[in-house]
């Protein structure tokens, strides 16, 4: 009997060398679509100012007002604490725990993110007649501008759950290294508004169907975010919510850094509660 050889080992294939510049492409589309963004928005300014007044008409600040309120819940729970400590969480478990547990952990975190936010929503719309008094105190002088003012944060407020789960998604897409899709997706905003806000005759009309492109935008950029996300190769699915233990270290970490974060939100508060008593000073603001 004669020994046979050992088969030949293969060597794996080496990993695949790296595009040189890409660090500098993915900066400069990131920065080219934040440009994009910011000229955009600086349109959709002017069409506000266009077809609502800078400061003349009540519709002026009623939109002001209804985008600011949740613009305050999402700094705190979209693009605040709860998304600075799940992006370096996700991104540890991408490299600790591999890509199945990460997009559980992402998966788990969303719906809790999302639950959390659709129950202040609805909350808040329920609440909205009588916390537009906590909110825009001065406006109660004028009765229509309050009820207009108190119909716009209802519509615009589904805009904070949207917000967040684009948030979260971007922070998937980021830690995979993919960052195109979160610096354009708020050019949908722009657009949105744009397309919404300027057929409209009316300073109220304008304010109210601007206030729905609101929404749709936030629709539109959960979309795209989600889309971006399967593309990406991530498998992160709607559930429902659960504490898991990392979804409460999650949230363990978050608190600190939402009380850090939480003077300059209670001053830009109190900035709107007393611009608010002064006709325009609501617009001056801005949203």
């Amino acid at each position: 009997m004669t020994d046979t050889a050992p088969p030949e080992q293969i060597a794996p294939p080496a990993d695949a060398p790296k595009k040189p510049g890409g660090l500098l492409r993915s900066s400069a589309i990131y920065s080219g679509l934040t440009l994009v963004s910011r000229f955009m928005g600086f349109a959709r300014d002017l069409a506000v100012s266009y077809r609502m007044g800078a400061s003349a008409t009540p519709a002026a600040d009623a939109y002001n007002a209804a985008l600011a309120f949740p613009n305050l819940f999402r700094r705190f729970f979209a693009e605040g604490a709860f998304a600075a400590a799940f992006v370096p969480a996700y991104a540890k478990s991408l490299q600790i725990d591999g890509e199945e547990k990460a997009d559980i952990l992402a998966g788990d975190a969303m719906a809790t993110l999302a639950a959390s936010t659709i129950l202040i929503t609805v909350v808040c719309q329920l609440a909205m007649p009588w916390l537009m008094m906590l909110i825009s105190p001065g406006f109660a002088a004028d009765p229509a501008k309050y009820k207009l003012a108190v119909l716009l944060t209802q519509i615009t407020m589904p805009y904070l759950p949207c917000m967040a789960i684009v948030a979260h998604l971007s922070g998937v897409l980021n830690a995979r290294d993919r960052f195109v899709l979160s610096a354009g997706a708020p050019v949908l905003l722009n657009i949105a508004t744009l397309a919404f806000i300027l057929p409209q005759a009316s300073a109220v009309g304008a304010a109210q169907w601007g206030s729905v492109g609101v929404v749709v935008a936030g629709v539109a950029q959960a979309a795209l975010l989600t889309w971006g996300v399967n593309k990406s190769g991530a498998k992160v699915h709607w559930r429902l919510p659960r504490l898991t233990p990392e979804v409460r270290a999650l949230i363990g970490k978050a608190i600190p850094g939402a009380l850090a974060a939480s003077a300059t939100q209670v001053n830009i508060f109190i900035s709107g509660n007393l611009a608010s008593h002064v006709p325009g000073g609501r617009s001056w603001l801005g949203g």
